[in-house]
């Protein structure tokens, strides 16, 4: 004996913190994962070159200052998704658009276009 629970097709929603309207949390897992893949391969970089600590050159000071980027790109990002991206513009407040639209250009060159007017 099947209920018809158990003839439903299966969805593929896992949570429900990621809606139609709200992608937001999309973006800051990919930006956790990004982040988070950096941080191991600086983590392997450092084990690797170690024993070659003398030998520090233009390369290892090349990749600090692109890891700092990083860091501050997730920690940008983060904070844009905090205060509304991903997010509809319908279901924001006006202050929440702008601040949004703020942030998300910090990051973005200063030509692109977002669809948003501040």
């Amino acid at each position: 004996m099947s209920s018809a629970t158990d003839d439903a097709p299966p969805t593929l929603e896992f949570s429900n913190a990621v809606t139609p309207t709200d992608h937001g949390q999309i973006i800051a897992v990919v930006a956790w994962l990004c982040f988070t893949a950096g941080v191991l391969l600086s983590l392997v970089r450092v084990y690797i070159r170690w024993p070659l600590s003398m030998l520090a050159g233009r390369d290892d000071v090349t990749y600090a200052v692109s890891a700092l980027f990083a860091i501050v790109q997730t920690a940008i990002t983060i904070s844009a998704v905090n205060k509304g991206l991903g997010q509809t513009q319908s279901e924001l407040e006006e202050k929440q658009v702008v601040d949004a639209a703020k942030v998300s250009q910090s990051i973005a060159p200063p030509t692109s276009n977002h669809g948003l007017n501040i």
